[in-house]
């Protein structure tokens, strides 16, 4: 049976997804190409980046440069 979608937790396969996602973010300094080395598109982490303040704030802290307002 599928587990309930809860908008404040992932799954343990997106979990696994985001910290992949997070590490090649850190490597290579681009969304759109840390995504795409891991075989997703840049949108399904913008979006989860949008819904999860705590994946957002990750996001930040592995950008490697500083945020600009």
């Amino acid at each position: 049976m599928a587990r309930p979608f809860t908008p404040d937790r992932f799954t343990r396969r997106q979990a696994a997804q985001n910290a992949a996602f997070l590490a090649a973010l850190r490597r290579t300094g681009n969304a759109r190409e840390a995504a795409s080395t891991l075989g997703y598109n840049r949108s399904t982490f913008t979006k989860r980046r949008a819904a999860h303040p705590a994946f957002a704030a990750k996001w930040n802290a592995a950008w490697p440069w500083p945020m600009r307002p």
